[in-house]
């Protein structure tokens, strides 16, 4: 059986995963978000920073829409990463 990890390294990794979808980390919380990384591989990281940005959007005015041009570009990106066909920013 593997030794227990203790619950709290976890839920650093997660409070800096949040922080990093949120703000600016230090050059110390970098160094210790990628320690706890390794130690956690099982951990989707990048969910963080794709909820961060999900719930971005969501709250975005239509007035303060991007360029068209950047809308498209993000399109493209959304439905290759969702594998989707249709446009998942056409009802913004």
């Amino acid at each position: 059986m593997p030794a227990a990890r203790p619950a709290g390294a976890r839920q650093q990794l997660q409070d800096l995963l949040v922080k990093r979808a949120t703000e600016r980390l230090t050059v110390a919380e970098r160094q210790q978000l990628e320690k706890l990384r390794r130690r956690y591989p099982e951990q989707d990281t990048e969910s963080f920073d794709r909820a961060a940005a999900a719930i971005l959007l969501a709250v975005t005015p239509a007035e303060d829409s991007l360029p068209a041009s950047l809308q498209r570009k993000l399109g493209n990106l959304a439905r290759g990463f969702l594998g989707r066909d249709d446009d998942p920013l056409a009802d913004r």
